[in-house]
């Protein structure tokens, strides 16, 4: 009877200790899991570092809209400035979820903990102009630029509507100052001028047809 008892003692106390180490164990694996998780970069700090040491309140925005069916001479425009005397500090995709609204910077800016605009990896959408090729163009994105000592942003973004897209917008924030301005006007004039210059599409038989799900 002794030895019985011995045994069941030993039986039980095995169990409670196994259970010790796989709660153990899981809780470990639990915290190592959390640790592996990749955090989010926020797209307001990454504006802050790149003004950095002018303040946020310091920076002006300005913006220009454009309907769709340029956005082949848009991003040709884009490729040939910032390609050239304009230094392309960092560059990156822009998302916030839930949102049914166009994205601004002083969006991006003015974040909260509430579903903050995060930089993520930048999509393309491939456009036929009857090319060989398709011409691969921006959906969204974030430029930090940087030209002698001046610095600025541009945000590519659609326009929404009622969760609908109906058109291009850029915005372009720089530092409030004489500098700024003439970034400002040098950069809206540039694509301005390359939408009028209709490159993509010049020369070419045009097929106008309309989407039953969206107008463009």
């Amino acid at each position: 009877m002794v030895n019985l008892g011995s045994l069941l003692f030993c039986l039980a106390a095995g169990t409670a200790v196994g259970a010790i180490v796989v709660s153990r164990n899981g809780w470990r694996l639990g915290v190592r899991r959390e640790e592996k998780a990749p955090p989010r970069t926020l797209v307001a700090n990454l504006i802050r570092d790149h003004f950095r040491p002018v303040a946020i309140d310091d920076i002006t925005i300005s913006e220009r809209s454009f309907p769709f069916r340029v956005r082949a001479d848009l991003q040709r425009a884009i490729d040939r400035l910032f390609g050239s005397k304009t230094t392309i500090r960092h560059f990156c995709g822009v998302r916030q979820d839930y949102s049914h609204n166009t994205l601004t910077l002083s969006a991006c800016i003015a974040s909260g903990d509430h579903n903050p605009p995060v930089a993520v990896p930048p999509q393309y959408e491939e456009i036929d102009v009857g090319d060989e090729q398709p011409l691969r163009c921006l959906k969204n994105g974030i430029w930090f630029l940087e030209e002698g000592p001046n610095r600025s942003v541009v945000l590519l973004t659609a326009v929404e509507r009622y969760g609908e897209s109906t058109g291009i917008q850029f915005q372009i924030g720089t530092v409030n100052n004489a500098d700024g301005t003439r970034l400002t006007q040098q950069f809206f004039r540039h694509l301005e001028e390359s939408v009028l210059k209709a490159e993509s599409y010049r020369g070419k038989i045009l097929s106008l047809e309309q989407s039953p799900h969206s107008y463009s």
